[in-house]
């Protein structure tokens, strides 16, 4: 079997939000995949995630009231001829099939969706929608009645002043058919905002058997998108991590990450 998972924090503590959860849910997660029933047990593992996030926050001290983590998750399983795609907030991945191109996603969670705004709302939560003018998508967040502190995805780990509102740690688990060649691209926000699945996945078909792309190249191409569209004011984090099935040849190198930081007229504050 093949694993992967990618964290991408935010908020003051978001980086060790992420960085424990790198460490503990693969475990976990391990685990789930040997239950009979896969998918309860994902959950129950991402449940249980949640819990010990929170008592690790509380016995060294750093506050996830206003931080926290999204996190995708991805499995390869070839005796069972399945992969599963398992995500929590607005990192995603997708996997492909070498030979044809189709490719499977993620669920992610915004809070404008149906399913995700009746649950805010029957909480007592608040949705704020808008639509930024270099974006074609809608943005919203998710908020309390003082509106003090708003979350841009519907479900995370973490962020405990939210939780009480519907914002949730229960991730959505979904089961496909796993190619005989298969490639799986899980990437942060940053990496997907101006670049669909469909486009990523273009982009590893392009150079299948032309010693394939790395993820350092597809985080760079996320990159030069963010600085286009933003005007090289702003990137967000850019993470991305691509591994494939056997029999496959690597399209992967090293995981990769950028850490950005906001300029303003030219400077690094």
């Amino acid at each position: 079997r093949s694993l992967g998972i990618v964290a991408d924090g935010h908020g003051e503590n978001g980086h060790r939000c992420a960085t424990w959860l790198c460490k503990r849910l693969p475990g976990l997660l391990s685990q789930a995949l040997d239950s009979a029933d896969v998918s309860g047990a994902i959950k129950a593992a991402f449940a249980e995630a949640e819990r010990e996030l929170e008592e690790f926050a509380s016995e060294h001290r750093f506050s996830i009231q206003r931080s926290g983590a999204a996190v995708v998750f991805a499995a390869m399983l070839p005796d069972q001829g399945v992969a599963y795609l398992v995500s929590c907030g607005d990192s995603q991945a997708v996997i492909t099939d070498i030979a044809s191109g189709t490719f499977q996603s993620s669920r992610v969670h915004h809070a404008h969706d149906t399913v995700e705004q009746k649950r805010i709302m029957e909480a007592g939560g608040l949705i704020k929608v808008s639509r930024p003018r270099c974006r074609n998508s809608i943005l919203s967040r998710v908020c309390g009645p003082d509106k003090s502190y708003q979350l841009a995805m519907s479900r995370s780990f973490g962020d405990l002043r939210l939780k009480p509102l519907g914002v949730t740690e229960q991730p959505s688990v979904r089961k496909v058919p796993l190619p005989s060649r298969a490639c799986a691209v899980l990437g942060s926000d940053g990496l997907f905002e101006f670049m669909s699945p469909a486009e990523v996945v273009g982009k590893i078909h392009q150079r299948v058997g032309r010693g394939g792309i790395s993820a350092q190249e597809l985080v760079a191409m996320a990159r030069r998108r963010w600085d286009q569209e933003e005007g090289g004011l702003y990137c967000d984090d850019v993470s991305c991590l691509i591994f494939c099935s056997s029999g496959v040849a690597s399209q992967t190198g090293a995981p990769a990450t950028y850490s950005p930081s906001l300029v303003l007229n030219g400077l690094n504050p």
